[in-house]
């Protein structure tokens, strides 16, 4: 079990100091040990995961005009994470896009979460009639007819982890960025560590299919979580949410999403102004991780710098995710915060007894 401290003075107020210790649980950590080294969890309200196949001759064509990936670069088989832009850079929709069959067919398919009420995506829905004219292809939501739906599995960071991992999905090989039909009724896809700092698969078949493969070859090996644990996975390893973080008031480069954004591709909606801020040095805003203890901050609950004892204080961004660390009376949580306050250990504040925390991590941008 790894931990790792951060020990930092705030002033509470200037002349009395409270030493404060955010103990933070890396990502193969305390949590890993207790679940073991597979776990599995349903995704389900309010998590609606979705799955939007196009398939078409020029199906390949509008997306990598109209996403800020390379699409064309994408092969059968492998994913990757792509956007839709307005023309101010800002995000109609964001999701891995994943390219499977054969390659002269032009299957695609855009995994996402659909936010509450599908909100996010009826606006990508919308985002790709707007922009289609007389293209051939055809665009079918396979996850919202109920026919469709997924599972996730998360594997530690560790060769033993990984070793496991592949005897139980019955695979020689699977890497990050792939996807493979394990039979013609299950569908694997590798997302990597980034999301949750551990190995994240998403599995997909009829509901009768993949609940027997569950319970057949997951259970026996792997434990059950919930949504708290893949929040917290998730706020740990600074990634944004769907209808939280990720909204259509923000761009990719604030929220660390510049895997995101091709720089080998010609245009498409949004590049200018992405360019511009890369060039002129950093977005307005950046996604950080506000570590505390006591009182727990709202999602949407103001962010304030530490007025000194002098001072005003200053408005510089709010909350988005909040968790409490289990059996720790701290919590971690992300917010947006102005660029100029963006810095690791940066002293804040927060609700209206000014209770003090600390910026820890930024999201890099570029």
């Amino acid at each position: 079990m790894n931990w790792v401290f951060w020990d930092i003075c705030l002033t509470f107020p200037r002349w009395f100091w409270l030493p404060y210790h955010a103990a933070m649980l890396d990502s193969n950590g305390l949590l890993a040990y207790i679940l073991g080294m597979l776990n599995f969890f349903t995704p389900c309200a309010p998590l609606r995961w979705s799955w939007l196949t196009m398939i078409g001759p020029d199906a390949q064509d509008f997306l990598h005009r109209l996403t800020s990936a390379n699409v064309r670069s994408l092969v059968a088989g492998r994913g990757m994470k792509a956007c839709f832009l307005t023309g101010e850079g800002r995000i109609r929709g964001y999701f891995r896009l994943w390219h499977f069959g054969a390659e002269s067919v032009g299957e695609y398919a855009l995994e996402f979460e659909a936010g509450a009420n599908d909100r996010v995506k009826r606006g990508l829905l919308e985002f790709i009639d707007q922009y289609t004219f007389n293209e051939n292809f055809t665009v079918f939501d396979v996850s919202g007819t109920c026919e469709f739906e997924s599972r996730w599995l998360f594997a530690n960071e560790d060769d033993e982890s990984r070793k496991k991992l592949l005897e139980v999905l019955g695979v020689s090989s699977f890497e990050p960025g792939e996807t493979l039909a394990l039979d013609e009724e299950i569908r694997i896809c590798h997302h990597g560590p980034r999301d949750f700092g551990r190995t994240w698969i998403s599995a997909w078949g009829r509901p009768a299919r993949i609940q027997q493969w569950i319970e057949q070859k997951i259970r026996p090996h792997a434990a059950e979580i919930d949504l708290s644990t893949t929040e917290l996975w998730r706020v740990l390893s600074l990634s944004p949410r769907a209808d939280v973080e990720i909204t259509e008031e923000t761009n990719p480069l604030e929220l660390g999403l510049a895997e995101a954004v091709s720089r080998d591709k010609g245009c498409y909606p949004g590049q200018e102004v992405l360019e511009r801020i890369v060039s002129s040095g950093s977005p307005a805003r950046r996604l950080a991780m506000i570590e505390g203890e006591g009182n727990l901050p709202e999602p949407g609950d103001v962010i304030v710098s530490d007025p000194g004892p002098e001072a005003s204080s200053t408005e510089i961004g709010e909350f988005t995710t909040v968790v409490k660390i289990p059996e720790l009376p701290g919590f971690v949580a992300l917010g947006l915060v102005r660029k100029i306050y963006a810095k690791q250990g940066f002293q804040v504040r927060f609700g209206p007894l000014l209770n003090p925390a600390v910026i820890t991590r930024i999201a890099p941008y570029a």
